[in-house]
């Protein structure tokens, strides 16, 4: 089958993605008990199982498989090619050994039993048509099997609408992402690509939730701004916990630059980014998470510039959205400060608190 070239337009599902289109859409809705089998497109079947899995993507060395539908994307070509249920299932097996060979026995052990050949040497037939399909110089032969022809650390795919930032790669027409370091790529569903792309469009900013609800449109966000965090909740079980990280009032990616300007000021000073309320200190490889009350405090302090502050004036000096409901209040924020950061970082007397010896300062942010 010859290769279908791809439009360069960004809106819609071209014609050799209509298959794909529909299956995912069908994989996406929920299914009644019992649905039986339906023809989306001669030669591709799906079963009950496989309409209710999501759809999976799998991507190493410019190839990147539709698991569900075996419409491949070749790439910097920027073709699709649509390959047989069986050729899938063994493409996904040379695309799951990043590059290692793979003999017959091992194809066939990885394959489901309902896709496997009859016999080992047919193996070699499929191989063939998918050699025939994609090129010669895609699939490479020797002694130890099979292996896809590119060793290579995994690059992200070649998509031309896509954003991204920290390793994160959100491909805008189809709600496809890739992590960097992954061989495979993840559908989301609508509500999950709309708040990870305000989180991309961020560039490592925190966005709250009343951000998140009011910059999705009316008809596919929830009822409630409080329940952004449910899907915030779903993203990071599907792309890593690591890579979104709550502070600063609401969620941002990890990847921001600020810790490369924490590493180059902490060794001498303390540094506080008022963004994250993240801390670091003199000596301390860690950083220090404090609350928005805890960080405003502190704040005022850096500020100060060494003068001594009463709970009156520091109380003066806060803001508003999270002052403490009385002054008296504010004993108890520095006693909870001078146990985070240390008692010599902020001395007392009678006259009130004030940083110790170390200079303190706050982080710009404004370049990052």
């Amino acid at each position: 089958m010859k290769g279908l070239p791809l439009s360069s337009q960004a809106a819609g599902w071209r014609t050799a993605d209509r298959a794909a289109g529909r299956a995912a859409a069908i994989a996406d809705r929920p299914k009644a008990a019992g649905e039986g089998v339906r023809q989306f497109r001669s030669g591709v079947r799906m079963s009950e199982r496989d309409r209710l899995t999501s759809t999976r993507f799998l991507a190493y060395g410019g190839v990147e498989l539709n698991a569900s539908t075996g419409l491949v994307r070749l790439y910097p070509e920027m073709h699709a090619v649509l390959l047989s249920s069986q050729q899938a299932e063994v493409l996904a097996v040379l695309i799951d050994r990043a590059g290692n060979p793979c003999c017959r026995e091992e194809i066939a052990a990885a394959m489901p039993k309902s896709s496997r050949p009859p016999t080992m040497a047919q193996i070699g037939v499929v191989i063939a048509n998918i050699r025939n399909k994609l090129g010669a110089h895609r699939v490479l032969t020797g002694a130890g099997g099979w292996w896809l022809g590119a060793s290579d650390a995994p690059c992200p795919p070649a998509w031309p609408d896509a954003i991204s930032f920290g390793g994160l790669h959100l491909d805008l027409p189809r709600r496809r992402v890739w992590v960097s370091g992954r061989r495979s790529t993840i559908r989301l569903g609508w509500q999950e690509y709309l708040v990870l792309r305000e989180l991309i469009e961020a560039q490592g900013m925190p966005r709250g939730r009343n951000e998140i609800w009011h910059a999705m449109p009316a008809g596919a966000r929830r009822a409630r701004p409080s329940q952004v965090g449910e899907i915030v909740y779903r993203l990071r079980q599907r792309l890593g916990q690591e890579l979104i990280i709550t502070g600063g009032g609401g969620w941002r990616l990890a990847g921001r630059i600020e810790d490369e300007a924490f590493s180059a000021g902490a060794s001498d000073a303390i540094l506080l980014d008022p963004t994250t309320r993240r801390v670091a200190l003199p000596g301390r490889g860690t950083r220090v998470c404090l609350s928005a009350q805890e960080a405003a405090t502190l704040r005022v302090l850096i500020e100060a510039r060494g003068v001594p502050l009463s709970s009156t004036e520091v109380f003066a000096s806060t803001p508003a959205a999270v002052r403490p409901k009385s002054a008296l209040a504010i004993s108890r924020i520095v006693f909870r400060l001078r146990q985070k950061l240390g008692p010599d970082h902020i001395r007392s007397s009678r006259q009130g608190w004030w940083l110790g010896t170390a200079p303190a300062r706050l982080l710009d942010t404004s370049c990052c």
